[in-house]
């Protein structure tokens, strides 16, 4: 903008665009950082303007949750990929966007999934493996035990780590062996215990 001229019209207030400016916030300053009164500053309005979007800080960070499982979307794979193969996907994914907001992780390791379009989204994920031969229970075991798995390994790879200081590449690939040993022996041992694994795989 040129000196002396005036400020364009401000982008209207969405809840998508109050949720990017909060992960904007707990990228920056952790999630302790977070408050309506600090947001509200970034996007220029009144904390109590942004009541009319969101119910308040717990609605916000179950959108936050929402905005990490959509983004790991395990729903956007071929139909004809295989069970194993949408997992592995999945995981990967999940594990990158994690590594990628290390001040996120501590909010995805302890809050539940709550919100409409989170929980829709898992329950669609749940209908692709139960096409697959899973039984719903199997689903939502699986699908807990490979978020645990990927959300530990986050969780150990975003702390220190000896000599990640000396040399963070050889760091990094000792997190992505470890994880995928034990993605792969995960999945192994899943492939033993449903039903028809053979056909399946």
């Amino acid at each position: 903008m040129k000196d002396g001229e005036a400020p364009g019209p401000r982008a209207p207030l969405t809840v998508d665009l109050i949720t990017d400016a909060a992960l904007a916030i707990v990228d920056e300053q952790g999630l302790s950082g977070l408050s309506m009164r600090k947001l509200g500053a970034r996007l220029g309005v009144e904390a109590m303007t942004l009541y009319h979007h969101v119910p308040g800080k717990d609605a916000l960070l179950d959108r936050l949750v929402e905005r990490v499982i959509t983004r790991a979307n395990f729903l956007e794979a071929d139909e004809a990929m295989g069970w194993r193969a949408r997992l592995e996907r999945f995981a990967h994914r999940y594990r990158a966007i994690l590594i990628e907001r290390p001040n996120l992780v501590p909010l995805i390791a302890t809050r539940p999934v709550r919100s409409p379009e989170a929980l829709r989204h898992l329950a669609a994920g749940g209908a692709a493996l139960m096409r697959a031969g899973f039984t719903l229970e199997q689903c939502f075991h699986v699908g807990n035990t490979v978020a645990m798995l990927v959300i530990g390994a986050a969780l150990a790879e975003i702390g220190p780590t000896p000599g990640a200081m000396h040399d963070p590449a050889s760091a990094a690939h000792h997190h992505d062996a470890i994880f995928k040993f034990g993605l792969e022996s995960l999945l192994d041992g899943v492939a033993l215990r449903v039903q028809g694994a053979e056909s399946l795989a």
